[in-house]
């Protein structure tokens, strides 16, 4: 098939991580690496991060990761937790030769626990969070309940459903290639949801509590923090466990802020870390 420029083919790897397969992408070249990583749930990273790390692959070396019970990367049915997590992204990094001083890892909504994680542990170039939000008792409550009960109904016509309006919502209305938006309704058909992804959330209260008592033993490098009007009071919390950073506020933007405001992430990104003079020529 034939794709425009600028729909560049991110090519799909696969590697060994503690005896399970592991996906990533990777396309574009550079000093610098950027690696993304999506929000709960969401059934295709690739699909997910697609615009925005796009357009950074014209700067730096861009890789997504499909985490266990995402994308295509196997269903382990281990324990999901953000211990686990960043233990298998270090494991990645040592693996594909990701230096982590020149690495600004991009997580979105409960990856940003990843990468606050992640950053706690090596010493990242910074790292940016996209509308990191602080999940409260009675939202973590409703949705165990709603994904239970999309988990109990997976063979039923009810589900098939669900899952049209979830692709629609998620792909069927963005610039993303064609043949991505293919692949992320068939992983949306077959693997949502999985008991991988019921558990990272099962755990994710936990997590939360850990990470902010571990965040105060070490400041964290550099950080960019994209908010929205609801969820700039926890980010500007946040701050405080940075030596260096820059917080912007969205206002009205939704939490896929990085489907609709991907052209000023991306600005952002290339001015707050000085990727300008990294730019490859196409």
């Amino acid at each position: 098939k034939l794709y425009k420029k600028e729909d560049k083919m991110f090519k799909r790897e696969v590697i060994e991580i503690l005896g399970n397969k592991m996906c990533y992408y990777e396309q574009g070249q550079g000093e610098i690496t950027c690696v993304f990583s999506s929000g709960f749930g969401t059934p295709f990273p690739l699909a997910d991060m697609y615009e925005l790390a796009n357009k950074l692959s014209n700067n730096c070396r861009c890789i997504i990761i499909d985490r266990f019970g995402y994308g295509n990367s196997d269903i382990v049915q281990r324990k999901r937790n953000i211990e686990n997590i960043t233990n298998e992204t270090i494991e990645l990094f040592r693996k594909i030769n990701i230096k982590e001083e020149k690495t600004i890892f991009i997580g979105h909504s409960i990856a940003s626990l990843h990468a606050l994680s992640l950053a706690k542990k090596l010493n990242l170039k910074g790292i940016v969070l996209i509308d990191s939000e602080k999940i409260n008792t009675f939202s973590l409550f409703i949705n165990k309940i709603l994904n239970y009960i999309y988990y109990t109904f997976r063979n039923t016509r009810l589900k098939i459903k669900y899952d049209m309006r979830l692709a629609s919502f998620l792909y069927d209305n963005r610039r993303i290639p064609k043949y991505i938006k293919d692949e992320g309704k068939k992983i949306i058909s077959n693997k949502l949801p999985n008991y991988d992804q019921l558990d990272e959330l099962k755990n994710v209260r936990k997590d939360m509590q850990l990470l902010e008592n571990s965040l105060r033993e070490k400041e964290i490098n550099k950080g960019l923090l994209i908010c929205k009007n609801n969820t700039k009071k926890n980010n500007q919390l946040l701050q405080k466990y940075f030596k260096n950073s820059k917080l912007i506020n969205m206002g009205l933007a939704s939490h896929f802020m990085h489907y609709e405001k991907n052209n000023l992430l991306y600005a952002e990104i290339i001015s707050y870390f000085d990727l300008c003079n990294n730019v490859i020529a196409l």
